[in-house]
């Protein structure tokens, strides 16, 4: 998924949305759907569909894992990849 093209991004989107779905308080599987859903939003259509579940997504994980960086990190590529708010990902990355 580092690549970020849409396909590989779709198909590893699967997989994380099938770990939640196993176990919804799996803090880092909600990160990399925020992740992915946030590489979507950037590089294939930029709808507010994607944008909503990366930003919930990331909520989620920072609300299941409040210390865990990939938490933090998950919320500072949503908002960098998102809505371009380089401090708010500075800021993220700090707390992580």
């Amino acid at each position: 998924m580092s690549k970020g093209d849409p396909p590989s991004v779709r198909k590893a989107l699967g997989f994380y949305e099938q770990a939640v779905a196993m176990d919804p308080r799996f803090a880092q599987a909600w990160a990399r759907v925020a992740d992915a859903n946030s590489l979507l939003y950037f590089n294939a259509t930029p709808s507010p569909e994607f944008s909503d579940r990366a930003r919930r997504a990331a909520e989620t994980a920072i609300a299941l894992a409040p210390n865990d960086p990939e938490s933090h990190i998950a919320m500072a590529v949503y908002k960098r990849t998102v809505h371009a708010d380089y401090q708010g990902a500075q800021e993220q990355l700090a707390r992580g």
